[in-house]
């Protein structure tokens, strides 16, 4: 909450942008109570840019935020998305628990990526992205697929059996 109304207060002085609210993952109105995330949605692309720098160099080991942008994830939107979400919420986070329940280490982990939100876990993982991802996601890959079926043959998975 306290981390939420200090990002809402930085946001107060941007123009042409609308905020949302989400609590797991359902759009709320904000009354003060815990978020799970943050969208700001805003047809300057350069304010997103800035805004998404900020964000992330503001409150580093609280949030992060991602930027998309159009034909990024929605083919259909004019606007920039730039969500914010708590650190512990990123993917890597989320594969590092699953591999701690199911006993597994990381090296046994396959990641593969094609968005900026997707960098982390690439980097954690020294995952893999595709070739239609932005130069930063592709700059962190350990290798670049055309198509997901090229990179299951790669790893030799059967998605048959």
């Amino acid at each position: 909450k306290e981390i939420s109304d200090k990002i809402i207060e930085y946001l107060n002085n941007k123009q042409n942008i609308e905020v949302l609210f989400y609590d797991d993952e359902d759009k709320i109105k904000y009354y003060g109570q815990n978020l799970s995330k943050i969208r700001i949605r805003t047809l300057d692309y350069e304010l997103a840019r800035n805004i998404e720098r900020d964000i992330n160099n503001i409150f580093e080991n609280e949030v992060k935020a991602h930027a998309a942008f159009p034909n990024m994830y929605y083919e259909n939107s004019k606007h920039a998305l730039i969500d914010i979400v708590s650190t512990k919420a990123g993917k890597e986070g989320g594969i590092k628990k699953i591999l701690e329940m199911l006993n597994i280490g990381a090296e046994q982990a396959v990641t593969i990526g094609d968005g900026r939100n997707d960098i982390a876990m690439i980097k954690e993982y020294s995952g893999y992205s595709m070739e239609t991802a932005e130069k930063e996601v592709k700059d962190v890959a350990s290798k670049i697929f055309n198509t997901i079926a090229d990179a299951l043959d790669y790893l030799k998975v059967d998605c048959d059996n």
